[in-house]
């Protein structure tokens, strides 16, 4: 099956031999991926709406793969019971509900080993909550598909701290290794902001006076991670 770049490469991050539980599976099409691929030995695909899941049974059962995958109507983990898979994966949902399910789920991830998490709003959230509740975020990338930024993270048990505003905002991880796609993403930001700041400059209101002083905020933490862009030798080392 040929999926998108964004599934491709949190198939890549997923640990392999072992049973994923793919939560919001959508039609499937991960799932399927993963055992085709022999990344995953088992999946349980799960979604909180019965008409994905649907399609999903449907693509699972053309592939001929009823007998590695399981689907289960679940809102999050709640059909997930202790120890029944090394691999959690939450994609294509917002940052305040990934943060939301792991917390509900907060038990039951207790004998999970990996997160493989790609939120597409409020990454900053969800760094802060995985640091803050005994997580460590060994891996992370950032790619762009069809005029999208994405990104995608692996967390693990363990301890982890960033000293940083901007290691939060666009992971610590991707600054480090200089990632060229973050790279891009923050300086188109930048120039946004910049021109954003000039229409602003001529008009003097509180408001206006306000959302000056954060665009400034928000520049500085953006030219604080780019920072990390004019240290040399760090390729390839973390």
């Amino acid at each position: 099956m040929e999926i998108s770049k964004r599934l491709q490469a949190i198939a890549g991050m997923v640990q392999p031999g072992g049973t994923a539980c793919d939560v919001g599976t959508d039609h499937g099409y991960l799932a399927i991926y993963l055992i085709e691929q022999n990344i995953s030995n088992t999946v349980i695909a799960m979604d909180v709406a019965k008409g994905p899941l649907s399609k999903a049974q449907t693509n699972i059962a053309l592939a001929h793969l009823e007998n590695r995958i399981e689907t289960r109507l679940s809102d999050g983990l709640d059909k997930l019971k202790a120890g029944e898979a090394q691999t959690v994966i939450m994609a294509g949902m917002g940052g305040i509900l990934i943060t939301g399910l792991l917390e509900k789920g907060r038990k039951i991830l207790d004998t999970v080993e990996e997160l493989i998490l790609s939120p597409h709003t409020d990454t900053e959230l969800v760094r802060r909550y995985l640091l803050n509740h005994g997580y460590a975020i060994q891996e992370e990338t950032m790619l762009l598909e069809e005029g999208k930024y994405y990104i995608i993270m692996k967390a693990v048990h363990g301890r982890q701290k960033y000293e940083k505003a901007c290691d939060y905002r666009y992971g610590q991880r991707l600054l480090l290794k200089q990632d060229p796609v973050l790279r891009e993403y923050m300086e188109k930001e930048l120039d946004k902001l910049e021109k954003i700041c000039e229409s602003l400059s001529d008009i003097s209101t509180e408001n206006s006076e306000k959302r000056l002083m954060e665009l400034e905020e928000e520049m500085q933490c953006i030219k604080e991670g780019l920072k990390y862009y004019e240290v040399q030798g760090n390729h390839g080392n973390y």
